[in-house]
Formats: structure tokens, sequence, C-alpha cells
């Protein structure tokens, strides 16, 4: 008998432990923010993230905090735009408690005002 609560302990805890992940996200190609007759210069991957903790229930991510995330993941290589980047959130729940993160991955560009003229 003390086995069986033994075992039966152990398989609770490891079904708590494991928890269960959500993942929303979007791609953002460099059409959507980038003038027509821009020219935009690659800079290289960045990758910026906030996490955040919650009790019975996910936290959710103000504008201000996801602009902030963006401009860190800007900032590490001087960038003016993020190009071909996947901007998600994963949120994990333990049992009761709730980790959230929101991420954006990409490639910082420089982007400056183009002499083509348009048609």
């Amino acid at each position: 008998m003390r086995n069986i609560a033994k075992i039966l302990f152990l398989v609770s805890f490891v079904v708590l432990a494991v928890g269960c992940s959500t993942v929303v996200g979007f791609n953002i190609d460099e059409a959507k923010f980038v003038f027509p007759n821009a020219n935009v210069t690659p800079l290289g991957q960045v990758h910026a993230e906030k996490t955040k903790w919650m009790v019975l229930w996910a936290p959710t991510f103000k504008p201000e905090e996801i602009k902030e995330v963006y401009e860190q993941a800007l900032a590490q290589k001087g960038g003016d735009v993020l190009i071909n980047a996947q901007i998600k959130t994963v949120c994990t729940e333990y049992l009761v408690v709730w980790k959230c993160t929101f991420i954006a991955d990409g490639t910082a560009a420089k982007m400056s005002v183009g002499k083509q003229i348009l048609k």
C-alpha cells in the first residue's frame, strides 16, 4: 500500500510539473513596415524577449511592453525595422501558475528613403 501511494505521488508530481504550453504568433515580412521606395540594408539576426509570471490566469502584455521588446531587438544591431520577423507569445501553465514570454525574432535592417521614381 505504501508503494502505491509513492507511485501515485510521483505520477501526480510529474503531471503537475510538466505544464501545458500555448504558442500564438505571426510572421512579419518587410512589406508591412517599409516605404515603397526605401533602401533596406539587413544588419543581422536579433532576438529579444520579456517574461511575466502570474497566479490563476495568464498575464497579458501592454502595448508599451511589446514596443519595448521590439525596440530591444532593434537596438542589438542598431536597426530601424525588423524584417522577416517572427513575433510570438508562449504561455505555459504549471497548475495555477502561468508563465508568458513575448518573443521578437528577426533580421534588423537599416532603412533609408530611396531616390527611385515610383510609377
